[in-house]
């Protein structure tokens, strides 16, 4: 049997007021005219200056997130190096005031994760290649954690809410609880 290893690989791209919001592989942020298919803007993170993505789904990316509040419009999406990216809907310029020049950094916080740290095929540790969900005000970020690693532990792979205005983060789900939480006694340390 032929395996297709290209399913479940490509980005969903999303269409809100003709314009249609995509991302690439490499993390590139674009709109598109809907009805033309003329480029409107592009966006570019640079992302894949910090090298190649966690190699559980290399070089992937699945799409964008939207979020409108009257004139304020935004296009959200992780990085292959561990960032959430907001920009103006309109524009594709970062929205100032959302973490750092745009982006924030879904590095600090989570144990074991450094940034730039690699893999036993040199492929970063960590990075978001599924798309954000915006919720209300609330922006949730999923994670990719690579699987290539040689210690005994990992990146967890929380779950975590962003305020989708200024990319503070609100909250944590942490899949595996901690002390103190329900549950946790359920699981062997």
């Amino acid at each position: 049997a032929d395996l297709d290893t290209t399913r479940g690989q490509e980005a969903t791209p999303l269409m809100v007021d003709g314009l249609l919001y995509v991302n690439s592989p490499t993390s590139v942020g674009a709109a598109f005219d809907a009805e033309s298919g003329r480029l409107r803007w592009i966006y570019n993170p640079r992302s894949y200056e910090a090298g190649t993505t966690t190699m559980s789904l290399r070089w992937n990316q699945r799409g964008v997130a939207y979020w409108r509040d009257g004139a304020d419009a935004r296009v959200l999406w992780g990085t292959g190096d561990g960032y959430l990216v907001a920009v103006d809907a309109r524009t594709g310029q970062p929205v100032p005031g959302f973490g750092e020049g745009g982006r924030v950094d879904l590095m600090p916080g989570l144990p074991r994760a450094t940034r730039g740290a690699r893999d036993y095929l040199n492929a970063l540790t960590y990075s978001v290649q599924s798309p954000p969900i915006v919720v209300g005000d609330v922006v949730i970020t999923p994670a990719s954690i690579s699987s290539l690693i040689v210690k005994k532990e990992q990146i967890p792979g929380w779950v975590r809410g962003h305020d989708v205005r200024t990319g503070k983060l609100l909250w944590t789900f942490h899949t595996v609880p901690q002390p103190g939480e329900p549950g946790h006694d359920s699981w062997i340390g």
